[in-house]
């Protein structure tokens, strides 16, 4: 009597190696999607906690803008109640005057650094390039505001500020440049604003 396996057909071993070719071809396929499934769920994670960082720093940089606009005006305010506490400048404290007058040109120096290396405008205008020449007016009168508080720093140190004819005058230079100050803080916060605005459109 023969043996059984003689009579074996060669088409069961034949699709057994396929069947196990077949499934160590879908192990090494599942193995490789897994891979592909972690780089690109590594890569997405970077990705977006990238633009998270990117984010929390914009949204630091602009609270912290918004800050020194809050202590700028604050700086206004005290120094237009000094100088309005008498009128005609007889009781005028110059001493105060000028330390107040110190602190709001240091404190303007470096908002207007800020501004300016921050890069916070240059958001806006990347998205809208036809904010360029408002951005650039901006950066020009920080050269002459703080010019101008310069002025005013240096007249309050004069003699003749503590007489009342000078206090008058040093009162008169004071209000013209709080009030340009303050339009220039308007414009500011104008730009900010359609930065954010942008960002919301285009994160849309």
């Amino acid at each position: 009597m023969k043996n059984s396996d003689e009579h074996s057909s060669p088409v069961i071993p034949f699709a057994l190696g396929l069947a196990a070719g077949a499934a160590v071809g879908a192990l090494i396929a599942s193995a490789a999607f897994a891979d592909v499934r972690r780089r690109l769920k590594n890569w997405v994670g970077e990705h977006l906690k990238m633009r998270l960082l990117a984010e929390m720093k914009r949204q630091s940089l602009t609270d912290e803008i918004l800050a020194d606009h809050r202590a700028i005006l604050g700086d206004l305010g005290r120094l237009e109640g000094l100088l309005a506490a008498s009128p005609g400048g007889a009781e005028l404290s110059c001493a105060e005057v000028q330390r107040l007058l110190q602190s709001l040109r240091k404190r303007l120096a470096a908002h207007f650094e800020l501004e300016e290396s921050g890069g916070k405008f240059e958001e806006v205008t990347e998205f809208r390039p036809e904010f360029n020449r408002q951005v650039a007016a901006l950066y020009e009168e920080h050269r002459e505001l703080l010019r101008r508080a310069d002025g005013l720093c240096e007249l309050a140190e004069t003699p003749a500020s503590q007489e009342a004819s000078g206090a008058r005058t040093l009162q008169r230079a004071f209000l013209e440049f709080a009030a340009d100050l303050r339009l220039h803080e308007r414009k500011e916060n104008d730009i900010i604003l359609e930065a954010y605005l942008t960002d919301v459109g285009t994160a849309g």
